[in-house]
């Protein structure tokens, strides 16, 4: 059995448990059965956007087999705001690479947005990334020749697709990250938290369904660190988007909906709402 909320596989004695609808639903802390019983249809009737199950991920190094996810099981849902954490080593980047299509499970069931990635080809993976996921990188990964607005506009230029439409979008996501008058800017002549508001723009262009931030903060300062979280929870309250962060620091962790702790290759059970929880209350 696993947790409808956050999708842990419940091995030990269920110390939490609800009914709903004449089923009954077993929960890995209070935190999640109080999610749960807040919403049951979100958890029972809409698919998650992410469902990992008992996913495994071997790494074979030559003669060298690395175990790094070892059962992960997970699930996110629509519109939720996530902190992944963990210590080095415990497999939280590599679940990240899973969640983005950029690897795949050795086992297991990986289904992101209704799809069993481990059914599809390169070529269709490339295409739902592009589709439902925007990614936002610690060292930003802007191209150093083009401006702002151009770097925001490159994945649709990639894809053929930048026609004016695209940059007047392009445009009003500059405007809403704060950089409205630099648009014309090549990184060079920006702070690295203004890269940092690029990147996040870009991610945002395609309308994608999900919005994956690794380390988004660790190349800044705690201020700018500060302002870039919060520009990020800004900005998933007014798209209704769902943003997973993916984090070792715990005050950025904190400024989120609910936090995974990840172990050994597994979610771990003591994870719970944020201290600092910016859900919207019923």
């Amino acid at each position: 059995m696993f947790d409808p909320v956050c999708g842990i596989e419940l091995l030990d004695e269920r110390r939490f448990t609800s009914d709903h609808a004449g089923q009954s639903y077993g929960f890995c802390t209070q935190s999640c059965k109080d999610d749960f019983l807040s919403d049951p249809a979100r958890y029972v009737e809409m698919e998650p956007l992410i469902r990992l199950e008992r996913v495994i991920k071997t790494y074979d190094l030559g003669e060298v087999q690395v175990p790094v996810l070892r059962g992960l099981s997970m699930r996110i849902h629509h519109g939720d705001f996530i902190a992944v954490v963990g210590a080095s080593g415990s497999g939280k980047s590599t679940a990240m690479n899973i969640i983005g299509t950029l690897d795949v499970p050795t086992a297991g069931l990986a289904l992101i947005a209704g799809k069993d990635v481990m059914k599809m080809g390169e070529g269709e993976l490339a295409d739902l990334r592009n589709r439902k996921i925007g990614f936002v990188f610690q060292q930003f990964n802007l191209v150093p020749s083009l401006s702002a607005l151009e770097n925001v506009l490159l994945p649709k230029t990639l894809r053929g697709t930048a026609d004016a439409a695209a940059e007047k979008r392009a445009e009003a996501l500059l405007e809403s990250v704060g950089l409205h008058e630099r648009m014309l800017h090549r990184p060079s002549e920006l702070s690295g938290g203004e890269q940092q508001r690029v990147a996040i723009a870009r991610a945002f262009i395609n309308d994608p369904d999900l919005i994956l931030a690794d380390e988004p903060t660790g190349s800044l300062d705690s201020a700018t660190s500060t302002k870039i979280i919060d520009l990020l929870a800004e900005l998933w309250r007014t798209s209704n988007k769902t943003v997973v962060i993916v984090t070792h620091d715990p005050q950025i962790a904190a400024h989120t909906r609910r936090i995974l702790t990840m172990k050994d290759g597994r979610l771990v059970s003591n994870h719970g709402a944020s201290g600092q929880a910016i859900w919207p209350k019923a």
